[in-house]
């Protein structure tokens, strides 16, 4: 099995310009997180986050135990705009 170091910052940064290109994310005002899994259940986190004050704060997480779920057809309601429930109905 290869293995990988702090490189794989390199590709989730790759990956964050690249959302932020498709305008996908605005990493100056999002939150956002990325996590890029690996082998064995292993993962690294990168989360995007704001203080208290305002102020950008970055979370980087390795984690030997990550489990990722299948993605399910349906948006988290704390996230879901009003209108487009109303243009659904």
């Amino acid at each position: 099995m290869e293995q990988i170091g702090w490189e794989v910052a390199g590709i989730i940064s790759e990956k964050i310009r690249e959302l932020a290109a498709e305008n996908e994310i605005d990493t100056k005002e999002d939150e956002f997180m990325v996590i890029q899994p690996l082998t064995d259940n292993q993962a690294i986190w990168y989360e995007m986050t704001f203080t208290d004050k305002g102020k950008r704060k970055i979370n980087i997480k390795v984690n030997d135990s990550v489990y990722i779920l299948p993605k399910i057809d349906k948006n988290f309601e704390m996230f879901t705009d009003e209108s487009e429930e109303e243009d659904n109905e």
